[in-house]
């Protein structure tokens, strides 16, 4: 299932990459959500938590137990969420929220938002260079 790295670090293989809409940065084997906030956000408030970058991370399952594609109960939390943050950015939401696993939806495009003004990668920006697509680092200890 994993091949053993120096420092160690596992190479998880069979994780989709990045470019596929089930895929989702792991640490410790426990798949994450990302949300990279800077002071550079002016129109998206609410990805300007303060004057530093700020990683907020949360396990991947709070969303997809709590506001799941699959019923519409999760629906419904997420629209009331996105509601919410059009309303605190008094601006429309981004383009690049999705659901997880929607064939139309890039995780990591959610993780740090477009923005006027603001650099965006046109890649994952956890992802290894020194993998290739079907391998995705993760920093378990052994």
């Amino acid at each position: 299932m994993y091949k053993i790295k120096p420092h160690g670090l596992k190479i998880y293989q069979n994780i989709p990459n990045p470019k596929d809409p089930k895929w989702s940065f792991c640490f410790n084997d426990v798949p994450l959500f990302i949300n990279m906030s800077t002071n550079e956000h002016n129109a998206l408030k609410s990805r300007n938590l303060g004057h530093d970058l700020i990683f907020v991370i949360n396990p991947r399952e709070n969303f997809d137990v709590v506001a799941s594609i699959e019923t519409k109960s999760g629906q419904l939390i997420r629209h009331k969420i996105r509601m919410r943050v059009v309303s605190f950015n008094n601006s429309p939401i981004s383009d690049n929220f999705g659901f997880y696993g929607d064939n139309e939806n890039l995780e990591w495009k959610q993780y740090q938002l477009k923005e006027d003004g603001i650099e965006r990668p046109d890649q994952c920006p956890f992802k290894s260079n020194k993998c290739d697509d079907q391998q995705i680092y993760s920093t378990k200890p052994l």
